[in-house]
């Protein structure tokens, strides 16, 4: 299992190179916009990871302290997923505005490509380190 965590981690440096590689390739100037993508699946990945596969199926405690605590943790995970989500949608708007409205990427497709690229490599990153923490004899 420690090698989806490794393969996990390269893809979350892959996601970042990509974008970086978009940014780099062409001579747009990019705003703060479009770096919205990768900060809000940067912040899901860290939300999806901050539970585990054990309190989902109700067999943990509460949540910060508090009894019947499944339910919150399934709401936080799916609240987790769908922010993961948003920043496709968002990578996706981004490259339809700039691409086809403004026409700002007309001589560099890659560089609105990368935005999806590296949002959906981002979501495949969370999942895999998530995967990678369960352990069916983890006790804590």
């Amino acid at each position: 299992m420690a090698i989806f965590a490794y393969v996990s981690g390269a893809l979350f440096a892959a996601a970042w190179w990509v974008f970086i590689d978009g940014t780099v390739s062409s001579g747009v100037k990019y705003d703060f916009v479009m770096w919205l993508p990768g900060i809000i699946g940067t912040a899901g990945f860290f939300m999806i990871n901050s539970t585990k596969p054990a309190q989902l199926t109700g067999g943990d405690g509460g949540f910060l302290g508090e009894g019947g605590g499944s339910n919150k943790f399934r709401v936080w995970f799916f609240l987790s997923v769908l922010v993961s989500f948003l920043a496709v949608i968002a990578a996706v708007w981004i490259k339809l505005d700039y691409g086809k409205v403004k026409n700002d990427w007309s001589q560099h497709p890659w560089t609105g490509t990368s935005l999806i690229i590296q949002s959906a490599i981002l979501i495949i990153s969370a999942f895999c380190f998530w995967g990678a923490r369960y352990r069916p004899s983890d006790d804590f």
